[in-house]
């Protein structure tokens, strides 16, 4: 937890419902690094439009809107996701899929089918408390966990 003070003490955010989630070993592991801008928002937006099991609330023509792309910005970004076996698409559902287990990224060269690449800085989490110490976590956080995930552990 950072000793920085806040810039703003009376605009500190909490957790809201309903809860939306970007894994945060995207950005440790490379794999946000190695998408195009058009796949970050593509997976961001299905992200904050989806319910808890990765179905997208939103279809190509709502996406289109939302984003202000064409049908030719969508495709790529969305073939590129599938690639990277990041989302599943049937032709008008969208399904975040989960990150490998094993802590690889899911890294694509350009043209190229993804590729998973062991994360050299990925450190396996031996217990909860390794990702959210207690001490460092609002009440919000650990309620809102307890909910999603119906145990006492946190």
């Amino acid at each position: 937890m950072s000793n920085n003070r806040p810039l703003h003490p009376d605009r500190i955010r909490t957790v809201e419902r309903p809860f939306a989630w970007i894994p945060c070993r995207m950005l440790n592991n490379g794999t946000i690094a190695s998408m195009s801008a058009g796949e970050r928002q593509l997976y961001l937006l299905l992200s904050l439009a989806a319910d808890r099991r990765g179905i997208s609330f939103y279809g190509d023509q709502r996406i289109l809107r939302t984003l202000g792309w064409t049908h030719e910005d969508l495709a790529p970004a969305r073939t590129a996701l599938v690639e990277r076996d990041l989302l599943a698409f049937d032709g008008t559902t969208y399904q975040l899929l989960p990150l490998p287990p094993d802590g690889t990224s899911v890294v694509m060269a350009v043209n190229k089918p993804a590729q998973r690449i062991p994360a050299a800085k990925t450190k396996k989490l031996t217990s909860n408390d390794d990702l959210y110490p207690r001490e460092s976590m609002p009440e919000s956080v650990r309620e809102t966990l307890r909910k999603l995930f119906g145990q006492n552990a946190f």
